[in-house]
């Protein structure tokens, strides 16, 4: 079966992508994927919507790292929290390798005094066993928080791991930290946990925090007819999961040469075709 990319694009879509390409660093180099999705359009109303969510996106690049890794280490310094009396836990599951881990070791040459610090970054979680009788602060890391979902099962396994030392959770003064999070899921947090939530960098729904009723409800409508191109189930896990991201986050975050979260847009990362046909989607997502 020939390639999408290979397929032959009007005028008008070729403009967009030109657009998309001279604006967004991130983007230049992708012009067979823009065209992959572009093509799954049927409507200028579809490719309108895709290239407005496109311009919208926040990506982490190296700038954005420099500036969320920089606000994190002046957080720590407001709060006082000492090396000796810290730990920074990533919630990567053990035996798996994913973004807060990535993540981690930027911190962990970001946190200053970096030396001093160097023994206070944890993998995983389960990792904390023995090691918490001196410890008063601890950090759940994660580089981006959708849903709140899974930072609140992760502090209920925390919750664990201290009670299995034959300690009390109150003994601790537990803080949430992310680079980039959804104001919605900052909100769940909350609403669950007694704990501070920071990250520098918020971000709104692409769509439904950023329109009006009438337009809200017009563009939902227009993306779930554009998801209906992909195919329902992937990798054994439902395209239905996912409809609107993961959560209904309508996440527009991409950490470049990284991965994208699934509370991403499935448009843009989903790599089936309702034809059963495989394409090459416009941000890599690492599962």
């Amino acid at each position: 079966m020939s390639s999408i990319a290979n397929q032959v694009i009007d005028r008008e879509a070729f403009y967009d992508i030109i657009d998309i390409t001279d604006k967004h660093q991130w983007a230049k180099e992708r012009y067979d994927e823009l065209m992959n999705l572009w093509d799954l359009c049927y409507s200028r109303d579809e490719r309108s919507l895709l290239k407005e969510l496109i311009d919208d996106f926040f990506v982490l690049d190296k700038k954005e790292e420099r500036f969320v890794s920089d606000e994190i280490n002046k957080y720590f310094k407001k709060k006082n929290l000492k090396s000796d009396k810290t730990f920074i836990v990533s919630v990567c599951d053990v035996g798996k390798n994913d973004g807060s881990l990535s993540g981690l070791k930027i911190l962990s040459q970001k946190i200053t005094p970096t030396n001093e610090w160097k023994d206070s970054y944890i993998n995983h979680i389960s990792e904390l066993k023995g090691k918490l009788n001196n410890c008063s602060n601890i950090v759940i890391f994660d580089d981006f928080i959708g849903s709140g979902n899974k930072i609140i099962k992760k502090y209920d396994w925390l919750a664990k791991v201290i009670s299995n030392e034959n300690l009390n959770i109150e003994k601790f003064n537990i803080f949430i930290v992310s680079f980039t999070a959804m104001k919605f899921g900052i909100k769940i947090i909350k609403e669950n946990l007694n704990v501070e939530v920071y990250c520098p960098k918020e971000l709104d729904k692409g769509i439904s925090e950023k329109n009006s009723i009438i337009d809200r409800y017009f563009k939902i409508k227009l993306m779930l007819k554009i998801e209906k191109k992909l195919s329902d189930t992937y990798d054994n896990r439902p395209l239905s999961k996912y409809s609107l991201g993961y959560g209904k986050s309508e996440s527009l975050y991409y950490w470049e040469n990284i991965s994208c979260p699934n509370n991403v847009f499935p448009i843009f990362w989903w790599e089936r075709l309702k034809s059963n046909e495989m394409h090459k989607t416009l941000l890599m997502r690492v599962r």
